[in-house]
């Protein structure tokens, strides 16, 4: 499980761990104020309200299949969560979505990190972080360790090209 961790890690960084070739992706926005350049096979969808929007990027093939939401949580006055609310937040994403937490990392720039497994034993990762009055949520979402391999530096790129709504 220590790989998803890894991964997280590394879209703190803003080099692509491979290379990835975006020459055909395609530059998208959406109506909720995210922009981004995605490949032409993925599939994205808006999600959320007006406080808390989000993005959501889909890839199902033969043999994997792979998700990722990017989100964010507006915070009352600007508020900003310490580690206890962070993990209580995190673990509520964690049962409404049926995942078993089989790790968790906090950071000290007020970020926590949890993996497992859900029902269905897709592998899970969702990170959430503290930003200037809101919060930021990354759940990821693979059918098996072959689709972590095949699709974590698409999504790193996807990652890298993703610009917030203000």
């Amino acid at each position: 499980m220590n790989r998803f961790l890894i991964l997280l890690l590394l879209f703190s960084i803003a080099i692509p761990v491979l290379a990835v070739d975006t020459s055909n992706w395609v530059s998208q926005s959406t109506d909720n104020g995210y922009s981004f350049k995605v490949p032409p096979t993925w599939q994205y969808n808006e999600i959320g309200t007006s406080d808390n929007k989000g993005v959501q990027f889909t890839i199902e093939e033969s043999d994997t299949s792979a998700s990722v939401i990017f989100g964010y949580k507006k915070e009352p006055q600007n508020q900003v969560l310490g580690e206890t609310e962070l993990r209580n937040f995190v673990e509520e994403i964690a049962t409404s979505k049926n995942i078993t937490i089989e790790q968790t990392k906090s950071y000290q720039n007020g970020g926590i990190v949890v993996a497992g497994k859900d029902a269905s034993g897709f592998i899970n990762t969702i990170a959430v972080e503290n930003t200037s009055g809101y919060l930021k949520i990354i759940l990821f979402i693979f059918s098996n360790q072959k689709a972590v391999s095949k699709y974590s530096d698409i999504i790193h790129e996807i990652n890298n090209t993703l610009v917030y709504p203000q």
